[in-house]
């Protein structure tokens, strides 16, 4: 909220009922985007936390980005000398 915002406080009001879990649930239901507030899950019907994007991060492969810079020419190299095969 700006400084010297004329609705200090209901923006402040706002912010904090769309940060809280009721918010977030409503939010992500809607939406179909995962909620910043763990605690929105709680409130959520289990199947459409299921769907939400982030459902399965636990079993997603986190890449090395410093191995990809390292090694990105000799990568792009074989690459597309294998797309030309």
């Amino acid at each position: 909220v700006p400084k010297g915002a004329k609705n200090k406080d209901s923006a402040m009001k706002f912010l904090a009922a769309a940060t809280s879990p009721t918010g977030q649930a409503k939010f992500a239901e809607a939406s179909g985007y995962a909620p910043i507030n763990k605690k929105a899950k709680a409130e959520m019907p289990a199947d459409v936390v299921r769907g939400l994007p982030d459902a399965h991060v636990d079993g997603q492969i986190n890449l090395d980005m410093n191995y990809w810079a390292e090694h990105h020419d000799e990568i792009a190299t074989r690459w597309y000398a294998w797309q030309t095969k």
